[in-house]
């Protein structure tokens, strides 16, 4: 298996846990001149046997109101489905996910509200508008306190092995 995670990489790291090589935990640090400057995002990694043929699924742990993350941090983002590759390594994964939060796929949204509110206020988000910052962290916080009444934190403990 190819899960590689160089060092160097600005914003980005993940590392398997302790008792599992085949669920890592992440992090990704918004990019500079972005809504998402300076915030820390937490990531699950969970890898099938089928790896690097299958692209790993990946969630977001911490809440991030974005076009292309649903309330349960489901992505969107073509490299994770259809136009996946095994050249790609974890570093390639997580620099993706970097990017697409400062540059959204408005056309292919899971969270229409987010889209929406990125399409109307896309000229302030480039120059990091501060009312939307505030909006932005103002409902993921609402979020992130619903969610998890709702939905206890019980995924990606452990993942099962799978069956060849």
């Amino acid at each position: 298996m190819n899960f590689k995670m160089g060092l160097n990489n600005p914003g980005v790291s993940a590392f398997p846990e302790e008792d599992n090589i085949f669920c890592w935990k992440g992090a990704i640090k918004g990019s500079k001149e972005t809504v998402f400057e300076g915030t820390e995002y937490r990531l699950s990694l969970s890898f099938s046997n089928d790896y690097p043929f299958k692209p790993p699924k990946i969630k977001f742990q911490t809440t991030c109101f974005h076009p292309n993350v649903d309330v349960y941090g489901n992505i969107c983002l073509d490299i994770l489905q259809d136009k996946w590759s095994s050249a790609y390594d974890v570093r390639t994964i997580l620099l993706s996910i970097q990017s697409l939060l400062g540059e959204p796929n408005i056309s292919s949204p899971l969270n229409t509200q987010a889209a929406q509110l990125w399409s109307n206020q896309e000229g302030n988000v480039k120059k990091k508008n501060a009312g939307f910052t505030f909006h932005l962290l103002s409902f993921s916080s609402i979020m992130y306190f619903l969610r998890s009444l709702l939905f206890p934190c019980t995924e990606y403990r452990k993942m099962p092995p799978t069956s060849a």
